[in-house]
């Protein structure tokens, strides 16, 4: 799938009297199998978290509970995007910076990394990682 646009992707929900199950198929809806999880919760109000850019990293983004608001943003502008669904995810491409904000109380963030932990890919000048692409 590797593609250098951002994208919505509902998983598939399954609804039966017991309940709902979603089901992820990494490779078959974002193009790579994770190499990384990790979850974001507990942040505070008005409290932003990643904000920073990654020329390698693929991420997919999902509210596991709760709501947030991502920033995509690259040399053609930034898009915004509400989830607050989960059965909805955010595919985000390499060569994007992203910026997370808006965590309703108690909001769970699963996210999956295409890369393990690299400090080298890692921007925290928006100004400087946009200049890089």
């Amino acid at each position: 799938m590797e593609t250098y646009k951002e994208k919505l992707i509902r998983v598939p929900n399954y609804k039966d009297s017991r309940g709902d199950i979603c089901v992820i198929e990494f490779e078959k809806l974002y193009g790579f199998i994770p190499r990384r999880s990790y979850y974001i919760s507990n942040v505070p109000l008005n409290k932003n978290r990643a904000d920073h850019g990654h020329l390698e990293l693929q991420q997919v983004f999902l509210p596991i509970s709760g709501r947030f608001v991502i920033d995509i943003s690259d040399k053609s502008g930034t898009r915004t995007y509400k989830l607050n669904s989960n059965s909805e995810t955010l595919y985000v491409p390499k060569k994007k910076w992203r910026k997370l904000y808006n965590f309703s109380e108690n909001c769970i963030c699963l996210v999956y990394a295409s890369l393990e932990y690299d400090l080298s890919d890692y921007y925290y000048d928006k100004e400087d990682f946009i200049k890089e692409l």
